[in-house]
């Protein structure tokens, strides 16, 4: 699991819905090896894989361009079409925009 799961989290349960049933939740890092083997059936769950997404965004290029577009487009479309061409998110987007028009 430590080679394939790293940063995920991980719940091993034991005989659900059953007398003896027992849960381990930990995260896949610190996943520690049993002291004696688990008997019985067994239901692992491993979380979504956390992908945090710290793009570079150019933001000379894209000032550049809302300078442009702004000029013939309202601001709302002028975001949308940036957006869609480099795939930055909306939000970044709008503040820069907001930033040129305060400066104009």
């Amino acid at each position: 699991f430590k080679t394939f799961f790293v940063g995920r989290k991980i719940l091993i349960a034991r005989e659900i819905t059953k007398l003896h049933e027992a849960f381990y939740r930990e995260d896949v890092d610190k996943i520690k090896v049993f002291e004696s083997p688990i008997k019985g059936e067994l239901t692992v769950v491993l979380s979504e894989k956390n992908i945090k997404k710290e793009t570079y965004i150019n933001e000379k290029k894209i000032k550049e361009m809302a300078k442009i577009y702004l000029e013939k487009y309202s601001l709302k479309d002028t975001v949308e079409l940036i957006s869609k061409t480099e795939k930055v998110q909306k939000k970044k987007i709008y503040k820069i925009c907001l930033l040129i028009k305060d400066n104009e």
